[in-house]
């Protein structure tokens, strides 16, 4: 079980991933935007975040980049419906995948086990998109 923060400004786009995400059994915690993503992910040790792109207060290509330079190791998957050349701009800023919305729950699973492999999982290698 993975702890994942759910980056989303949107309480729709919220209930959606941490519905999936709790659905595959992992614990999920929720900030509206980059700034409080920040903050929880140093206080409640996270493994992994998955952010939407388009938010208040600072972007999420401009959260990975700030999250990413203090914590080189951060997993963070990428999710927009803004199209692709922001989630090429989220990959270059250190995005470990990126998804397009709306996310296929499938796909989004797939993701999160590729990023924190459980126990009889290979670890993962590098950035990548799915």
């Amino acid at each position: 079980m993975a702890r994942v923060l759910v980056v989303e400004d949107e309480h729709t786009g919220q209930v959606i991933l941490g519905t999936i995400i709790e659905g595959a059994g992992h614990q999920v915690c929720f900030a509206m935007d980059g700034l409080r993503a920040f903050d929880l992910y140093v206080k409640k040790r996270i493994d992994l975040v998955v952010t939407d792109l388009y938010m208040p207060n600072g972007g999420g290509v401009e959260f990975i980049g700030t999250l990413r330079a203090a914590f080189p190791e951060a997993l963070v998957i990428a999710v927009s419906g803004k199209g692709q050349d922001l989630l090429d701009a989220a990959k270059r800023k250190g995005a470990f995948l990126t998804l397009s919305k709306p996310v296929d729950p499938q796909e989004l699973i797939k993701a999160i086990a590729q990023a924190v492999p459980g126990d009889d999982d290979p670890p993962v290698s590098g950035p990548g998109s799915l």
